[in-house]
């Protein structure tokens, strides 16, 4: 039994993304989301821990420490907010 043909929106998101590719500069910054990204203190909690573990797993011991102690200093503001 053949497989059924694909859609032909397939093609049409695939030319979509072709098109985007050869863009001129100034129209992609147009379509690019404005504004940064805001993190929550948890989120950054964990890319600290995250990042400590994988330096200190892999020898950089200068590094994870500066890792962990930007994540007490970030463990510290969450605990001092929870507290008031």
């Amino acid at each position: 039994m053949p497989y059924p043909k694909k859609a032909p929106t397939a093609k049409m998101n695939q030319q979509a993304k072709d098109d985007l590719k050869y863009m001129p500069v100034d129209d992609k910054a147009a379509t690019m989301k404005k504004g940064p990204i805001y993190k929550t203190d948890a989120r950054v909690a964990r890319d600290y821990a995250a990042n400590a573990a994988y330096d200190a797993e892999h020898g950089y011991k200068k590094e994870a420490k500066f890792e962990k102690k930007k994540l007490m200093h970030v463990v510290n503001r969450i605990s001092c907010q929870r507290s008031k």
